[in-house]
C-alpha cells in the first residue's frame, strides 16, 4: 500500500486515488508476466515447396496455417477432414440404413415376407463390411 509521507500516515482524497492508480498499475504488470498467456512471435523462412504443403495440410484439416502449426508443435493429433467422397459415402450408407429400417418395421407390422427381411440383412452385412474397409484405409 502507498502512504504518502507529506500526510504522514493519515491519506486523503488525492493519495488514496494515487494509491488506487499504483496498485492497479501493479495489477496489470502482474497480469502481463504470466508466461503461459504470453504470445510470443516466430519468423521462420520456408521454400516454396514447403510453403505449398503446409497450405494444402492445413487446408486439408480446415485449420489456418498458424493452427495447423501449433497443433503439431503441441502433440496433438491433426486429422484431415472427411472427403467428397466419404461425404457421399457416408449418406449413401444412411439411405441404406433408412431402407433396412423400413423392411424391419413392415416385417414386424406383417406386411412384407421373411424373405424381404434376410435380404435386409444381408445389405446390413454389405453396409458393415464396407465401414470396415473405410475404417482399415
Amino acid at each position: 500500500m502507498y502512504i504518502c509521507t507529506a500526510c504522514r500516515g493519515y491519506p486523503g482524497p488525492l493519495c488514496r486515488l494515487l494509491a488506487e492508480k499504483l496498485a492497479a498499475i501493479r495489477r496489470r504488470k502482474e497480469k502481463n508476466v504470466d508466461e503461459n498467456k504470453k504470445e510470443h512471435h516466430l519468423h521462420i523462412v520456408l521454400t516454396t515447396q514447403q510453403y505449398q504443403l503446409l497450405c494444402c495440410q492445413a487446408k486439408e484439416c480446415r485449420l489456418t496455417k498458424r493452427a495447423y502449426l501449433a497443433r503439431l508443435i503441441e502433440g496433438r493429433p491433426v486429422k484431415a477432414r472427411p472427403t467428397k467422397e466419404i461425404k457421399e459415402l457416408r449418406t449413401e450408407i444412411h439411405h441404406i440404413g433408412n431402407n433396412i429400417n423400413q423392411i424391419a418395421r413392415s416385417v414386424n407390422a406383417g406386411i412384407a415376407k421373411p424373405e424381404d427381411a434376410k435380404r435386409g440383412l444381408y445389405l446390413l452385412d454389405q453396409v458393415y463390411e464396407l465401414m470396415f474397409r473405410i475404417a482399415n484405409k
